[in-house]
């Protein structure tokens, strides 16, 4: 199926499960070029990572530190946002690995 026609969950569901497989490139498949993603470590303030092949490389860096993370969605909340009639996450509770 190609991905324009996957739902908001689905996209989250293949997110997800590539994650806990460990597979960076997995991960990636589902970013955008554009992609920025802040790091909350070094303490206090992170780091800001931008590109996807620049995110990417830090979870296959981080994948190999953490061998034993998994991400586990407790609850997922998809929405339509009101003024541009497309999916949105509007609200997600995830319980987290406690490498992360």
């Amino acid at each position: 199926m190609p991905k324009s026609e996957l739902t908001t969950r689905e996209v989250i569901e293949r997110f997800n499960k590539a994650f806990n497989r460990q597979d960076a490139d997995g991960v990636a498949t589902w970013l955008s070029q554009d992609t920025v993603f802040e790091d909350t470590s070094p303490a206090p303030d992170g780091r800001r990572i931008e590109g996807k092949s620049a995110v990417a490389a830090y979870w296959q860096e981080w994948f190999a530190r953490n061998a034993d993370a998994k991400f586990d969605a407790e609850d997922m909340v998809i929405a339509v946002h009101p003024e541009h009639h497309c999916p949105v996450a509007e609200r997600a509770k995830s319980r987290r690995s406690s490498r992360m």
